[in-house]
């Protein structure tokens, strides 16, 4: 497991790539038999579902994974002996893009998301109590959390125009000179403080995607004369990650999993929505993207319940 999981804000960026395993050429490419993806077409590439023109795989350096359909038929075949399993997401919406795949190729396994949209700051009461509802719900059951907060956090406290506002700092308590990272390290802590005490099998922090592209979004989510302010990029989401990693530190039973270096490596793999839609606003990963962090998940999972068994 030590293979896939980040010691330091920057140990994933030396453990894994993205490698292109096929390249479409003509209007008629067929992808491989021995492939799990689909054929190329005009409206998948339109859609965000298939890049410019290749196929890539997320392949770490000392390690080799099984297929995201592999890795797929072994965790089914453990809960069909083992139905106790409740897999929990704690996050954004790119928290519950994972959930939703996961929960779309194994709909016998128990699954939970909780929400943190708005950012942790509001959300610490909600996410607090509603993990702890699930203990009451079934103390038999074991338990294994993926949690994350981030972009909302940058959003929610670092961008100029919404900590301004008067009324939204008195309902979260915050001082009018109040400083966003360490706020953010405040909250965090609190939260990995909870799950460290959580009673689940399995806690991982997975660090926080890299978000808004480095070469802006105009006409999305500013106006096309406006320049992209500096807040909204992936830079700062790497000092809220080295933050995340100082705190969860700390505590020995949280362990992380990487996503920022996973996204960051291939930019234009976003989800951007049908022809004729505007892209949410190209923060969220793509379809391979999200595949990827799901499978190194899944692989995680196996390889935890693999040493569970062997004791």
């Amino acid at each position: 497991m030590s293979n896939l999981l980040s010691t330091t804000p920057t140990s994933a960026y030396h453990a894994a790539r993205w490698v292109i395993v096929d390249k479409v050429s003509h209007p008629n490419h067929v992808v491989s038999a021995q492939s799990s993806r689909q054929n190329v077409t005009f409206e998948k590439y339109t859609s965000g579902h298939q890049s410019l023109g290749i196929f890539m795989d997320y392949r770490h350096y000392d390690c080799l994974l099984d297929s995201f359909p592999h890795a797929s038929i072994k965790l089914t075949n453990y809960a069909k002996a083992h139905s106790n399993i409740h897999v929990i997401f704690v996050g954004d919406s790119t928290i519950r893009l994972q959930a939703i795949l996961f929960q779309s190729v194994f709909p016998k396994i128990k699954m939970t998301f909780v929400s943190t949209n708005g950012g942790i700051v509001e959300k610490m009461e909600n996410v607090t109590s509603t993990l702890q509802s699930l203990v009451q719900d079934d103390k038999n059951e074991r338990r294994f959390i993926l949690f994350n907060t981030g972009l909302h956090d940058v959003d929610q406290l670092c961008v100029h125009a919404r900590v301004m506002l008067e009324a939204r700092r008195k309902r979260l308590g915050l001082d009018p000179n109040f400083s966003c990272t360490a706020k953010y390290r405040t909250f965090l802590h609190q939260l990995v403080d909870f799950i460290d005490q959580y009673p689940a099998e399995l806690k991982i922090f997975v660090s926080t995607t890299a978000g808004w592209s480095r070469y802006g979004v105009f006409d999305v989510e500013w106006p096309p004369n406006v320049t992209q302010s500096a807040v909204l990029s992936s830079n700062l989401v790497a000092h809220f990650n080295e933050i995340a990693y100082q705190v969860v530190q700390n505590f020995k039973d949280i362990r992380v999993l990487d996503a920022y270096w996973l996204s960051l490596a291939w930019p234009d793999n976003r989800e951007i929505g049908f022809v004729g839609n505007l892209p949410k606003h190209l923060i969220h990963p793509g379809s391979d993207v999200v595949t990827a962090m799901v499978n190194n998940w899944i692989h995680v999972l196996l390889q935890h319940l693999s040493m569970m068994t062997d004791e």
